[in-house]
């Protein structure tokens, strides 16, 4: 079994990525994540537009490591308790993250519609 540092995350051998690439691109995303400027709303929308990709190609990654039970299987017990403790509290807060967004955004575009409606019927 190959160990945790020369697992490669890459779906296909056109895509190889070594181990220590990934470690740079991900140690590279974390470098530009510490330095994204915020402050203007353009910045803040860019800025949000990289993080998620950011997010999403970890989560892909994660995703690869946890479909192969060989590698898996390289983990400690206690290794894997902290990976689901991390991905617990991880998970909880950006769910709570998204509820709290999409149900501020829906309540948004309710009182809008109310508010429309309301105009349409004083004109109508």
């Amino acid at each position: 079994m190959e160990d945790s540092e020369s697992v490669d995350r890459s779906d296909t051998p056109s895509e190889k990525n070594t181990s220590s690439t990934w470690l740079d691109e991900r140690a590279n995303a974390l470098k530009k994540l510490q330095n994204l400027p915020s402050s203007d709303r353009l910045s803040l929308y860019s800025g949000t537009l990289v993080m998620n990709k950011m997010l999403y190609e970890s989560i892909q990654g994660w995703g690869k490591w946890l479909t192969v039970p060989d590698f898996m299987d390289t983990f400690t017990k206690e290794e894997l308790k902290e990976i689901f403790q991390d991905f617990h509290d991880f998970t909880t807060k950006f769910l709570e993250l998204d509820l709290k967004w999409t149900q501020r955004k829906q309540v948004t575009k309710q009182t809008e519609r109310k508010s429309r409606s309301d105009m349409q019927s004083a004109w109508g």
